[in-house]
């Protein structure tokens, strides 16, 4: 992407591409573990050796074609596996699901002492279920039963991120903000002067965006939902 284009065309940041560069990046690290940590109830502190990667969800079969979550933050005890949903399409949501089943079930051996957890982290750029709520949990407990609590699923809605009707951890906030924003990469470095951190993540996305192998996978991503 030229420099002048760069200067000109608004960014999505809710882009599949550069949505996982940016959540997988150094620069927002602390932003993210502040993030996932106000939305899961994960005290930082076991963050401390966190490990960020592109998520290949485990096969059925040989012939099964392979599967990709967006990111894995992988815990001691948890695993967190964070989609971006740009646009929505038909069993989305169930797909998604399905894919942290799989991860679920492959980390658990039956004689375990200690049983690992599986949290979805949907982040939504549309407003599926139509409510006013920033955040909607699903878990897979029955209060009546309590079965198990190892599957829990959460909905950022970023159409409702600065409702300010619900409490919510600020840096949840913050960085939910941060990803719904379309400007040029000059108007988020205006917008975030003064902000050190914010400032080091925009200045991570100009790098990005003159990367030209995420630029292609961008503008993949752009013309096939135009179309």
């Amino acid at each position: 992407m030229s420099s002048t284009l760069l200067k000109t065309k608004e960014i999505n940041l809710m882009n599949d591409a550069l949505a996982k560069s940016i959540i997988r990046s150094k620069e927002a690290r602390e932003e993210v573990i502040g993030f996932l940590s106000g939305i899961t109830h994960i005290p930082k502190r076991k963050f401390e050796n966190a490990l960020f990667v592109g998520g290949e969800i485990p096969k059925n079969n040989k012939q099964e074609k392979g599967k990709i979550s967006d990111v894995m933050c992988i815990l001691k005890d948890t695993t967190i596996i964070i989609e971006i949903n740009d646009s929505y399409y038909q069993n989305l949501f169930r797909k998604n699901s399905l894919y942290s089943y799989a991860t679920l079930v492959s980390s658990t051996l039956v004689n375990a002492e200690v049983y690992k957890k599986v949290i979805l982290v949907n982040i939504d750029s549309f407003n599926h279920f139509k409510v006013k709520e920033p955040i909607l949990t699903f878990t897979t407990s029955c209060k009546e039963l309590e079965e198990h609590d190892l599957y829990t699923s959460y909905h950022v809605i970023l159409e409702n991120i600065t409702n300010t009707n619900y409490n919510m951890d600020e840096e949840v906030r913050k960085f939910g903000e941060f990803l719904s924003l379309k400007l040029t990469i000059e108007e988020l470095k205006e917008k975030y002067r003064g902000d050190e951190v914010y400032m080091d993540i925009a200045r991570k996305v100009e790098k990005f965006m003159r990367d030209n192998n995420l630029v292609q996978s961008y503008a993949c991503r752009w013309n096939r939902k135009k179309y």
